[in-house]
């Protein structure tokens, strides 16, 4: 299994906001204008834009280290979190720490009591080594029922019914957060190309590996059957 791109890394820091929050408060004007110069924003919200329930995003900005720079797709501070997009959860978190550890150093906000949660999704575009398509050949008279059913006889040309993505997740309706992880044939390239667009809530590292067990599944199922 190849990655071809990282499409995209949010971390996210939730805690509670009154164990954060300064005790004698903070400028908000400042803060904004000073977390977009400090990140090289080249778009900043308005106070308005940091009080609604979207928070205050920025967009397009650069962390800078002695050793490193990580372009940021965007970052924003909320009530109760602050979110980071980058390419790779590592640099994402690099970021949200460096932020949550600027505002406690210029503006006086706490460590919380309460340790905070961590949030990833990994956004990856991948080629397998083994098609994700085959162990679906089971299902032959299935497809071939979809086909004839869903394609007019008609029709002046057809595109065949296939294999277009898997998908695992949590269910919605209960309590907490809702995992979701998906592999999908990539939105604009064509199929016999073999790319696929997977999205799953954890880390890079993690993200990489699982959709390795998933090429080594359909490898070990092609030698086995």
């Amino acid at each position: 299994m190849n990655v071809i791109s990282q499409d995209g890394a949010l971390a996210t820091l939730i805690f509670i906001p009154d164990e954060v929050r300064p005790l004698r408060g903070f400028h908000l004007p400042a803060l904004l204008r000073e977390a977009g110069a400090r990140y090289g924003a080249a778009k900043s919200p308005s106070t308005e834009d940091a009080r609604s329930p979207a928070g205050a995003r920025f967009e397009n900005g650069l962390y800078i280290s002695n050793d490193r720079e990580v372009p940021i797709g965007f970052f924003s501070l909320h009530n109760d979190a602050i979110v980071v997009a980058t390419t790779d959860t590592s640099d994402s978190d690099l970021v949200i720490n460096d932020i949550f550890n600027w505002m406690k150093d210029r503006f006086g906000f706490r460590e919380p009591s309460t340790a905070p949660m961590r949030v990833y999704q990994s956004d990856l575009i991948v080629r397998f080594d083994n098609d994700p398509a085959e162990p679906f050949t089971a299902l032959t008279n299935f497809i071939d029922f979809l086909n004839a059913s869903m394609i007019p006889e008609n029709a002046r040309s057809k595109k065949p019914i296939q294999f277009n993505a898997i998908a695992f997740g949590g269910d919605p309706t209960a309590p907490g957060l809702t995992p979701e992880f998906t592999v999908a044939r990539r939105v604009g390239v064509p199929w016999h190309l073999g790319l696929y667009f997977s999205k799953a809530h954890m880390t890079t590292p993690n993200h990489i590996r699982a959709l390795g067990l998933l090429d080594e599944f359909l490898g070990m199922r092609k030698r086995y059957r």
